[in-house]
């Protein structure tokens, strides 16, 4: 099945996906991906990961090497804020790449997926239906 092609209902509002990436370039292709394949997009970053920014996502895309706060931190900020949005992850860590103890962190932190930078748009849309 194409990703691109959406499974969900046309009466159903597409669901909503906070991008929370410091890298303007990488969260812009990011955010026309999402949209060629129907999501609703949203831009925040992990310091403002405060119930005001996030009221309104479905699910959380966060950059998990934000530079101003540790993944914990990051993660710990959206989840107190949105305890029931999944959360995917994207980190450029060489460790992120399915070894246990990543995928370990990953269970424990309560995380939908990680999505390994350099990313496709596919691996991408993959990512997000498995946290929807």
């Amino acid at each position: 099945m194409d990703p691109s092609t959406s499974t969900r209902p046309r009466s159903l509002r597409p669901p909503r996906i906070l991008i929370s990436e410091p890298d303007r370039s990488l969260r812009a292709l990011v955010r026309e991906w999402l949209e060629m394949a129907g999501y609703l997009c949203m831009d925040g970053n992990a310091a403002d990961a405060t119930p005001a920014a996030v009221a309104q996502c479905d699910i959380a895309l966060i950059d998990i090497r934000a530079p101003l706060q540790t993944a914990r931190e990051t993660i710990a900020c959206v989840t107190t804020a949105l305890p029931d949005v999944p959360i995917v992850a994207m980190s450029a860590d060489a460790l992120a790449n399915g070894r246990c103890e990543a995928q370990a962190v990953a269970r424990e932190l309560g995380i939908a997926a990680v999505l390994v930078k350099p990313f496709d748009r596919e691996a991408l849309l993959r990512a997000i239906e498995r946290a929807s």
